[in-house]
């Protein structure tokens, strides 16, 4: 009976037990499956429902000891879904709760990071993995992540160290397995480090330690082409030659073109490294197929036609493009071949101006060259509207329209090519010759606008630097003359100034700025500008330009003595110098404006003795004879004055009205010698030459009516004299109302 008593009271025992752990299984089984459906749901990549499902997990099952593999497979989904904050605000929130996976949390922190593009913030999250958790499996991947991460940073050495260090995470496992992948990756990606620190020897050593059988499609051709490249950069050029055919093969047997045609570039670089252009040639011609990438089809056909230009078979590269683009008219490359085509014609062109300028010749070139130039220039632009050449179609098309005459349109083409160029030499070559034609068609504005931004837009383009900018600021100047905008003049002479030193075209412009400050009314800014330069670099070729406009500054502020001073220490330092004649004629004129006659006649006369057949002689001779006239020496005034006008070299040209101004003062001075028939002679030559410039030949009919009204002529008749004299007045008005009825010159000669 007791005994029967105990089982019962076991069995209720137990059943109490039974039914008060119940509910604790099935709060079990919850968790699991509510972990389970979460897993899958990520497994399955449907990451979006997966975040929502491990967040649901976490806050129902807060005490679960999954917690930490829901908190990282959540940050994992909202990764998978560029989520990158969101993941990372869960990993490092809860990192100290991660018991057991800690390292996990620190490693998918840096991918995150990684992914997102922050490769600094990864690298060091990845080097903290390394150094914190020495024991996780998951130190010899972090490695390699931190030196990927590094790599993209351009972080060579470190990427270096990381890989090559004995002690280091990823030698050590190198050793143990060299054949896994994560190895064979990483001594790629070192070898390739090496090859950007310019230690060639050691990245060929290292691409060429990856054991061959642990090398299969990509990784054997990025094995082969990093040797080949290293042995490529280190000139040793027959063992890149050979090594480039193994990437080649290795590149064909993968089945990516991408990598083959790679491989026929390195070669077809290699060739022409070794003076072979024809060898280089036929190699580039494989690029050439259907198939490769259109990136790789147009380097090569750019290659190709460069060498044949380079060896002057112009007709060979011109029908290598024609037949490109017969065979593949629909090939995305196209649109180069025509751009390519185009400037090759625009070359012969201007190598046949060329020639026929070297033999002195006047044959002109084709305009069937310049016309197919514009055509495939305009069909690129007209067939290919979303052309990468865009810009440079237009900038080809500027230089023939140029070439062709066709300022206007070819200034439109050139701003449209500034515009669709990106930043580049070209682009600010684009500029310059808009700028430079604007200037020629008097948009003077426009053109300073364009000048500024060559001046400003390209500093660390070194040709541009060279070869635009001392001519932009040149042509910038003339610009900002026309406009008489004192502050572009400013621009260009204040950067100059801060030069050291200064080009020898810089040094033009300069002269250039100290005579426009002069111009636009500045003359002691002018003389500062100038000044300074001299001062700066007394041995400059321009020095003797320099001193000459300080001089004139002086002229234009009418401080005469300060002037003469100046001529005066100019001529004596540079007695040899070509500007010595203007110098000397200057000197003459000032010494005349400061009222010191006499030093001026000794100086004109002395110019016309030594510089008689310069152009400036005549105007000296003319002064000699005013000298004369003034000081009542009227024959040596007119003998003067026929100097001027019996001289041929002096009948043509500026000179040509000056010379019937000598005339007519000969004229007058003989009627004040008394002379009248010498003065009818003048004074009749100059109404009866019908060349003789109108307001001359009237001043000589005035002259000779008062020559006969004033009772100088040989008549003694006062009514002939009259009526002679009225003669020749009324020839006057036939004479201005030809040119001009309003004359204030007709009141007079109508009485």
């Amino acid at each position: 009976m007791l005994r029967r008593f105990r089982q019962a009271l076991f069995c209720f025992a137990a059943f109490l037990l039974l039914n008060a752990a119940a509910p604790l299984v099935r709060g079990a089984d919850a968790e699991t499956r509510a972990f389970t459906s979460a897993e899958k749901l990520w497994q399955d990549k449907f990451y979006e429902n997966a975040e929502k499902a491990f967040a649901e997990f976490v806050a129902k099952f807060p005490a679960s000891p999954r917690l930490a593999q829901a908190v990282l497979r959540q940050a994992q989904a909202a990764r998978e879904q560029k989520k990158y904050q969101v993941a990372l605000n869960l990993l490092s929130t809860n990192m100290a709760n991660a018991a057991g996976i800690a390292d996990e949390f620190q490693f998918h922190i840096g991918k995150t990071y990684d992914e997102s593009g922050k490769f600094a913030e990864a690298a060091d999250a990845f080097a903290l993995l390394t150094s914190r958790h020495t024991n996780s499996y998951l130190r010899l991947e972090a490695t390699l992540l931190e030196a990927k991460a590094r790599f993209n940073l351009k972080q060579w050495p470190r990427v270096a160290h990381l890989l090559q260090n004995p002690a280091g995470v990823f030698q050590n496992a190198a050793a143990a397995s060299p054949q896994n992948s994560i190895i064979v990756d990483g001594r790629l990606m070192l070898a390739e480090a090496l090859l950007a620190q310019n230690n060639f020897a050691a990245a060929e050593k290292v691409a060429a330690s990856v054991p061959l059988s642990a090398l299969g499609g990509e990784l054997r051709w990025r094995a082969e082409y990093l040797r080949a490249k290293a042995q490529f950069a280190g000139q040793d050029l027959n063992a890149a030659l050979s090594t480039s055919s193994n990437v080649i093969t290795a590149g064909s047997a993968a089945r990516q073109p991408a990598l083959e045609a790679a491989g026929v570039s390195l070669q077809g670089q290699i060739f022409e490294a070794l003076n072979q252009p024809d060898a280089a040639i036929a190699i580039y011609q494989l690029n050439q197929r259907p198939g490769v990438p259109p990136e790789r089809v147009r380097e090569a056909l750019f290659k190709s036609v460069n060498l044949l230009i380079a060896q002057g078979r112009l007709t060979n590269a011109a029908a290598r493009l024609t037949n490109f683009l017969a065979l593949y008219p629909n090939e995305t490359a196209s649109d180069v071949a025509l751009l390519a085509l185009a400037e090759l014609r625009l070359k012969e062109h201007q190598l046949s101006l060329e020639r026929a300028n070297r033999l002195a010749t006047n044959s002109v070139p084709p305009a069937s060259l310049l016309a197919e130039a514009l055509e495939n220039s305009e069909r690129v632009l007209r067939t290919f509207t979303n052309s990468a050449f865009a810009g440079q179609a237009h900038l080809v098309r500027g230089w023939a329209l140029l070439a062709q005459g066709n300022m206007a349109e070819s200034l439109a083409t050139f701003r449209a090519a500034a515009d669709a160029l990106p930043w580049s030499e070209a682009q600010a070559v684009a500029r310059f010759k808009a700028a430079d034609l604007a200037l020629q068609s008097g948009e003077f504005t426009n053109a300073l606008r364009d000048y500024r931004r060559v001046l400003g837009q390209y500093t660390s383009l070194r040709r541009v630097q060279s070869e635009l900018v001392p001519r932009a600021r040149y042509q910038m100047l003339q610009a900002s003359i026309a406009v008489r905008d004192r502050q572009a003049a400013d621009e260009v002479g204040e950067a100059i100034l801060r030069e050291f030193p200064p080009t020898g075209f810089s040094e033009r412009t300069l002269l250039l700025y100290g005579q426009a400050l002069d111009e636009l009314g500045d003359p002691a800014a002018a003389r500062q500008a100038l000044t300074k330069f001299v001062e700066q670099f007394p041995e400059s070729p321009l020095r003797p330009k320099m001193e000459l406009a300080v001089a004139r500054t002086y002229e234009r502020e009418r401080a005469w003595p300060k002037a003469i001073a100046k001529y005066d220490a100019w001529v004596s330092t540079f007695p040899t110098n070509e500007n010595l004649i203007l110098a000397e004629y200057h000197r003459a004129l000032a010494n005349d404006q400061a009222a010191r006659k006499t030093n001026a006649f000794v100086l004109f006369t002395n110019f016309v003795a030594r510089f008689s057949t310069n152009s400036l002689a005549a105007h000296a001779e003319d002064w000699v004879g005013n000298y004369y006239f003034q000081a009542e020496q009227f024959a040596d005034a007119e003998r003067n004055y026929q100097i001027v006008y019996q001289n041929p070299n002096w009948r043509i040209g500026e000179l040509r009205e000056l010379r019937y101004h000598a005339m007519l003062k000969a004229g007058r001075a003989a009627l004040m010698r008394g002379s009248f028939n010498d003065a009818e002679f003048y004074f009749t030559n100059l109404i009866e030459d019908a060349s003789s410039p109108e307001p001359v030949r009237v001043q000589a009919y005035f002259a000779y009516g008062d020559a006969f009204r004033d009772s100088v002529s040989p008549l003694t008749n006062a009514l002939e004299k009259f009526s002679r004299a009225l003669t020749i007045y009324s020839q006057i008005p036939r004479e201005l109302t030809r040119s001009d009825p309003n004359d204030p010159l007709l009141p007079r000669a109508f009485g």
